[in-house]
């Protein structure tokens, strides 16, 4: 992916090339993959979201998360996966906030950690570091017994001009 997005210059073109290359194995493989590419050569800075088979990506603004990305088949699902880039600035103090669906799919005694409980945890984040911590401390408390899905999560946070 990374080779093919270096080489081709469009993560669409990379999603195509990954995607022909699991198709073409003998097994089914899905892949589920949320590519961001990063601009800060102009003012504001945009970040490029394409998503397949995986949750948004969350811009949060002055304490304020709005989802990025559009919903996309799995790679290695299909021949063609409508796989659309979707943009977004990035203004001084803006995170860009990226996780797996290991997050929202912690179990709880009920249900599921969710959507919802991370938006509302999104909204508390000072820094990059704040808004992890604040993810690992709601979902630790959140879920109950051993989690079956790994958690992974990156915040990127313009920190200013340049």
């Amino acid at each position: 992916m990374r080779t093919a997005g270096r080489l081709l210059g469009d993560p669409i073109a990379a999603f195509e090339q990954l995607n022909d290359a699991l198709r073409e194995r003998e097994s089914l493989s899905l892949v589920s993959v949320c590519c961001v590419l990063l601009r800060s050569d102009g003012e504001p800075a945009r970040a490029e979201v394409v998503l397949a088979g995986h949750p948004p990506a969350y811009r949060v603004r002055s304490g304020t998360p709005s989802p990025v990305g559009a919903f996309a088949p799995f790679l290695g699902a299909y021949a063609q996966g409508g796989w659309e880039a979707v943009g977004t600035e990035l203004a001084a103090g803006d995170q860009l906030v990226l996780y797996t669906d290991g997050v929202i799919d912690a179990v709880g005694e009920e249900e599921r950690f969710g959507e919802e409980r991370l938006i509302v945890t999104l909204r508390e984040g000072r820094s990059a570091g704040d808004t992890v911590a604040r993810i690992e401390q709601a979902v630790g408390e959140f879920a109950l017994g051993p989690q079956v899905d790994d958690m992974a999560m990156i915040v990127v946070e313009r920190t200013g001009r340049g």
